[in-house]
């Protein structure tokens, strides 16, 4: 591979970014070697005179929430007149999908002249994928001189590519044990791993977490001066009235003797999504008054309505059939999401299509989805660490209470779960981000 000059299309720019290792494609070591405690993105920004970096920044991480939390901000950030940068992990159906200015994924044009400044530096830090579109996200943010980035880690916190650039406020989403290989097996541990990003004096917005999880935060947070605010403290969700469309959702904010309750709408579903609004919105507002020095205004919550969350929780399908499509991949994700199912939809899903990872806890998702539907089809899930045919026929052997199919692909699957599923039913597509990116790139007719 070598450095160039110029890139004519975005099919150019796919596959000299290709050519580097990615994190996503590997396991085990080949994957924590690149989880570094050096800043090799940090070093490239200062090879092409980006650093120190100029830009305010708000860095997300935790286990589950991140995407969420970070549309959250960025739709609160634009309503109020800002000019904004999300970089976020993974995408669905296009990698654009990782870097948006306003909303909008950068065009193939930001990503060629952005690789035709920093390719070079790129190859002799030797950055792996992520590392380089880090790079390239804070490249393209810098040059359109956005007001604010939003920035959502990928593994971790402290080591992540992303931690390159020193945030102003770090927020915290969630703490589960996950990536264990990478992060270890201690929820403490797990918590300060993430939210070590954090800098003296700095900031820390957090959202509801185990007591051993706060209890680290709180102890780092002493030891630099930082200052924590949390979701239940300084920002607390009060009432959520759940619907077939989304939540109605009502917090409550201020100072003692002086809090005040707002009310918004959620177009997303899941029990969780009204603590993830209200983290961005404290998160948010600490930012806009502490760190730009702007007003902040209560009316802004009405835009939170207008966010769309592609694949989390997201519903597709006529109005015979409701079909609900998501990237929930763990058991405690897919019981949320068979939840919300009740919550919002007021039945189980009669028909779900699973495509899981091999490093997952398959026995324990497969025996959950069993539990609910009277169908349950299994697909190997795109890409190198999904479940390959092999597996998925040997854990079919498992005594589930429930009608099982595996098919060889996600198209023929998806055409199966459409004819199993009867009109009124529900039917629910969940286990991966490649299965959900599969489904919205169109396979199948939905």
């Amino acid at each position: 591979m070598t450095a160039g000059s110029a890139f004519l299309s975005w099919g150019e720019v796919d596959n000299w970014l290709g050519g580097l290792a990615d994190l996503e494609q590997l396991r085990g070591a080949a994957r924590s070697r690149f989880v570094r405690k050096e800043q090799p993105v940090q070093q490239v920004l200062e090879r092409v005179g980006a650093w120190p970096y100029p830009l305010p920044m708000l860095h997300l991480v935790g286990s589950k929430g991140k995407g969420s939390t970070a549309l959250y901000c960025e739709q609160l950030s634009r309503r109020a007149g800002l000019r904004t940068g999300l970089y976020q992990s993974p995408h669905l159906v296009d990698r654009r999908e990782r870097i948006l200015l306003d909303g909008k994924p950068a065009s193939w044009s930001w990503w060629a002249e952005a690789l035709a400044a920093l390719s070079a530096a790129i190859l002799e830090e030797g950055l792996s994928r992520f590392e380089a579109e880090t790079a390239v996200a804070f490249w393209i943010f810098l040059r359109a001189d956005v007001d604010v980035v939003i920035c959502e880690a990928g593994v971790g916190g402290v080591g992540d590519a992303t931690a390159a650039v020193p945030a102003q406020l770090v927020c915290l989403t969630s703490v589960e044990r996950e990536h264990t290989d990478l992060l270890g097996d201690d929820i403490a541990g797990i918590a300060l791993q993430k939210a070590g990003v954090v800098g003296e004096q700095g900031v820390l917005a957090v959202g509801p977490l185990p007591q051993d999880a706060m209890r680290a935060i709180l102890g780092l947070c002493r030891e630099r001066g930082a200052r924590c605010l949390e979701v239940g403290v300084d920002v607390s969700v009060v009432e959520t009235e759940p619907t077939s469309e989304g939540t109605w959702v009502t917090i409550e904010a201020g100072e003692r003797g002086a809090r005040t309750q707002h009310r918004f709408f959620l177009s997303a579903f899941g029990a969780h999504q009204p603590y993830m609004a209200a983290l961005a919105i404290l998160a948010t507002k600490t930012f806009f008054r502490q760190i730009l020095g702007r007003a902040w205004s209560w009316s802004w919550l009405e835009s939170l309505g207008e966010v769309s969350l592609p694949g989390r929780l997201q519903q597709l399908g006529g109005i015979e059939q409701t079909i609900l499509l998501d990237t929930a991949h763990t058991p405690r994700s897919i019981r949320a999401s068979l939840e919300a199912c009740r919550l919002h939809k007021h039945q189980d899903p009669a028909c779900i299509l699973l495509g899981l990872s091999e490093d997952k806890a398959v026995i324990d998702i497969l025996s959950l989805a069993a539990s609910v539907c009277r169908i349950l089809l299994l697909v190997p899930t795109p890409g190198p660490r999904g479940c390959s045919m092999e597996l998925l026929e040997e854990v079919a052997k498992v005594d589930l209470p429930v009608i099982l199919e595996i098919y060889p692909d996600v198209e023929s699957g998806l055409v199966a779960f459409q004819q199993h599923l009867l009109p009124q039913e529900l039917g629910l597509i969940t286990g991966s981000f490649r299965l959900a990116g599969a489904v919205l790139a169109g396979l199948g007719g939905l």
